[in-house]
């Protein structure tokens, strides 16, 4: 499987760009803080943060589930981002046992393992969009068992090594073992 993935901003309306505005809206009330710097440091960061989404916008972030999995859900966002995969799915065996219950007109089992290799980046300027890409690569398995999806990946990245446990009802994912 190639997947290729772009998300782009459009800003209709500027939202708030005033630091001081922004500053005060989101502050932390560091001046009761023990560790008065670590947490002006925190303001300072958030406030940054909002201040780049209010004038870029934020396309898809990448890290989680689907999209770089070795990085936390949603560890990297930007007014615009790309995301590139090639992956390998085999399937062990698919089996149909027939059952001719009421609701139920058979149910299915697959058992499939993946290997990955992921390639992303973002960036609020799009002429900058491919300068800084992060990779993650890894392998995973999946099941379909009684109607349920059982998916288990391990990846890798610069961030260190990431599992995900992931159990949901099927129609939820698309494609597995269609």
């Amino acid at each position: 499987m190639i997947n290729a993935f772009q998300s782009r901003s459009y800003i209709s309306e500027l939202g708030l760009t005033d630091e001081n505005t922004l500053s005060n809206k989101f502050s932390l009330g560091c001046d009761l803080e023990i560790k008065v710097d670590a947490c002006r440091d925190t303001e300072k960061r958030r406030t940054n943060h909002w201040l780049e989404r209010n004038r870029f916008g934020k396309a898809s972030a990448l890290g989680g589930i689907n999209r770089l999995r070795a990085y936390s859900q949603g560890r990297f966002y930007a007014g615009n981002s790309s995301n590139y995969v090639l992956e390998y799915r085999h399937n062990f065996s698919e089996k149909q046992t027939p059952i001719n219950w009421i609701i139920i007109g058979g149910v299915r089992t697959v058992l499939q393992a993946s290997f990955f290799y992921e390639l992303g980046s973002v960036s609020d300027d799009i002429s900058e969009l491919h300068k800084n890409m992060r990779t993650s690569f890894g392998a995973g398995f999946r099941a379909i068992i009684s109607g349920l999806i059982y998916r288990f990946d391990i990846a890798k990245g610069d961030d260190g090594i990431a599992p995900t446990l992931f159990i949901n009802y099927p129609l939820s994912l698309g494609t597995l073992g269609s």
